[in-house]
């Protein structure tokens, strides 16, 4: 196995969803076309150092509602929000044949979101293998490493490599970046975090004890909620709350918040997630693909066909049509 781009399916066809209306015969189709875009955008700048490239979509992750209920619940359901989530549901399908006639491998496994199959195969990837995580999520920034690069196409210059996560995420890395997440929650996924614990708790928690669970390990052994000769002046001011996050609710929260998103657990390191996973690839077929573009009148793209056969040629499986 080559070096490796995997796209994060759903986190770029909402994005694009989200450029601008474009509409067909009475019909959205942004989603598609600017997904596209951005999907060639990723080829174009980084596509010569790589071998493979692979879509990864979402299916139910019906454990994470076991363990959490009200995961993903009471999001924004604005008309407008329900209008758009139902734009974008409805174009999916025709994403996902656009990318299977230009000879795309898409990947889903029951039961596991497009995370889950990134960190499934970012842990079990060969020694030296390079991967480029092509994604707006910043869940997918807890894989970074060495040989692993994570970049949004929805900005330029977003690019994030093991070297500079610090300065460009504001954690050390991307154990410590787990770690805050779990403590500070995700409000699109309806995760909410530890009362009252803000990031910039997270960073003292982090300079005085060095991780999470270290400071969870110096508060238990201490036996009793600190006072504030207890702490460094610095902490006085959060003692309270970092008090009840050590004896109180939010360690919970905390040991929730690590199974719902930690995506460095030793399941995500298992092969469990990948022995289970479903793989589609098609031939590449440009004629098919311009005819596809023809229909939804993408003609900047029809414009340019040669440009798009060598751009994925070298991914797919067969030689063009």
């Amino acid at each position: 196995m080559g070096n490796l781009i995997l796209v994060d399916g759903n986190s770029i066809g909402y994005a694009a969803n989200s450029v601008r209306e474009l509409k067909q015969n009475g019909r959205q189709v942004q989603a598609i076309f600017f997904s596209l875009k951005m999907i060639k955008s990723a080829v174009a700048e980084f596509g010569d150092q790589f071998d493979e490239l692979k879509v990864l979509w979402d299916t139910p992750a019906k454990w994470r509602y076991d363990i959490f209920p009200e995961y993903k619940g009471k999001r924004d359901d604005s008309p407008e929000k329900r209008a758009s989530r139902k734009a974008y549901k409805e174009q999916t399908p025709l994403i996902r044949k656009a990318l299977s006639l230009l000879g795309i491998e898409q990947i889903i496994a029951k039961n596991e979101e497009a995370d889950d199959l990134a960190a499934a195969i970012v842990h079990n990837r060969k020694p030296g293998q390079k991967i480029l995580l092509v994604s707006g999520d910043r869940d997918w920034l807890q894989l970074v490493g060495p040989d692993v690069s994570w970049y949004d196409p929805r900005e330029e210059g977003r690019l994030i490599m093991a070297h500079d996560f610090q300065s460009k995420t504001g954690f050390a890395n991307p154990v410590l970046f787990s770690q805050a997440k779990a403590v500070l929650g995700d409000s699109s996924d309806n995760i909410n975090g530890v009362e009252g614990v803000g990031e910039k708790t997270v960073q003292l928690i982090f300079e005085h004890w060095g991780s999470i669970p270290k400071f969870i390990a110096a508060a238990q052994a201490h036996g009793k909620p600190f006072e504030k000769e207890d702490l460094a002046p610095e902490l006085s001011r959060p003692r309270k709350k970092l008090n009840e996050f050590a004896f109180g609710p939010g360690l919970d929260v905390f040991k929730r918040n690590m199974q719902l998103m930690n995506l460095l657990s030793k399941r995500h390191r298992s092969t469990e997630i990948l022995d289970k996973s479903v793989s589609a690839k098609s031939a590449l077929d440009i004629d098919a693909f311009v005819d596809f573009c023809h229909e939804f009148a993408f003609l900047s793209i029809t414009k340019k066909a040669d440009d798009w056969r060598q751009a994925f040629e070298k991914f797919a499986s067969n030689n063009t049509k």
